[in-house]
């Protein structure tokens, strides 16, 4: 007996593949977001408490 082996190709457009590379991205980026977000300095200041603040470089007021 002989087998026959279908074999199908499916070839995706240009504009699906960048639709799935920006998907792809944006889950990518969704995934890692919590390391690049920053996080809060204090939650909350009441009356007469004072904030230490360190600055390193320039201030600029305009």
């Amino acid at each position: 007996m002989n087998k026959r082996v279908i074999q199908h190709e499916v070839k995706l457009g240009k504009s699906l593949k960048i639709i799935l590379a920006v998907l792809a991205i944006g889950v990518l980026l969704n995934a890692f977001s919590p390391m690049f977000s920053a996080k809060n300095a204090f939650a909350e200041l009441g009356y007469g408490d004072r904030l230490k603040l360190e600055l390193s470089g320039a201030v600029d007021i305009s």
